[in-house]
Formats: structure tokens, sequence, C-alpha cells
């Protein structure tokens, strides 16, 4: 059996593997989508997809995996409450991923396939890219509930905490709205 520090050192270079391949990603989607340049967004989300089965879901379940896997090991409950909250935050994660994110992304490929690069592509592509940028803010709020490991108790801490996602998802949902009015 793995000890807990191995254990620990694999599940936070799958969650840096996983989280920073995807800021990265969503970095320049964000920048194509500044510059206007719809094809370089398109790469960018093409390059989501790609990466997707390959790397994101590997890196996302060996997370979780390991994450159980320390639970188990290291005397935590399932109980827990930040526990409960990442393993919350997971889930909305993957379910984002195979249900919204996966379709979405495939129907555009099609669609740029069939199509080329058309007003509705990049409209399409840009809310795909800000629903990415929400589940982004919940991962990133995952690593702050694994770093303070809150509890009931930590009331100023969860409140804290619940601020920076509302705002972190307000300004993914400003961020996807300002090219359009822009160039309206």
């Amino acid at each position: 059996m793995l000890s807990y520090d191995t254990l620990l050192f694999l599940h936070i270079a799958a969650a840096s593997i996983w989280i920073g391949a995807g800021f990265l990603l969503h970095l320049l989607a964000f920048r194509a989508e500044r510059a206007n340049d719809a094809p370089a967004l398109m790469s960018a989300l093409r390059d989501m997809g790609t990466l997707g089965n390959v790397l994101f879901v590997p890196a996302s379940l060996a997370t979780l995996v390991l994450g159980i896997s320390l639970v188990l090991v290291g005397g935590w409950s399932f109980t827990e409450l930040w526990i409960v909250l990442a393993l919350v935050g997971y889930a909305f994660s993957f379910s984002v991923g195979a249900f919204v994110l996966k379709p979405r992304g495939e129907a555009i490929g099609a669609m740029v396939a069939r199509d080329g690069i058309s007003a509705e592509v990049v409209r399409k592509g840009r809310q795909l890219s800000m629903i990415g940028r929400v589940e982004a803010v919940v991962l990133f709020m995952i690593v702050a509930l694994m770093a303070f490991k809150p509890t009931a108790h930590d009331i100023g801490l969860l409140a804290g905490l619940a601020a920076v996602l509302a705002i972190g998802v307000g300004l993914a949902l400003v961020s996807a709205r300002a090219p359009a009015a822009a160039s309206a």
C-alpha cells in the first residue's frame, strides 16, 4: 500500500495537471475572444475537446481516486464538510464536462466542419468557453477547500469562499458578454 505522503503527492500532481492544463486552455480561449480572433478561439476549443478524453478525464479520475484513497488512509471521514463540498464540486465538474462541454463542443465541431467558422459558431464557442470558465472557478474552489479544510464552525471562511465563488462565476458570465456587446 502506498504511504499517505505518496498518495498526497500523486493527488496534487494529478489535480495540477487537470486544473493547470484547463487553465491554460481557458486563458488561450479568453485571449482569442478578447482579440475577436475566431480561428484562435476555435483552436483553443478544439484542443479542449481533443484533450478531454486523453488528459482531463484521466487526470480528474486519478484526482478523485487518489483523494478517496487519502480519506481512507489518512483517517479522514467522508462526513467532513470540506470533503463533502469538494465531492459535490467534483460531481458538478464531471457532469458539466460530460453532459454539457463535450456534446456542445462536438456540435460546434460539426458546425465548423459543415459551415466553417460562422458568426453562429463563434457565438456558441464563446458560450462554451464561458461555461468552461465557470467550471474552472469551481475547480479552483475545490483547491481552496483542500487547502483550508473548513468545518461547519468556520463561518467566516465559508462565507469568504462563497463570496469568491460568486464573484468568480459573475466575472466568468460578464466576460462572456463583453465581446458580444463590443462587436454589436
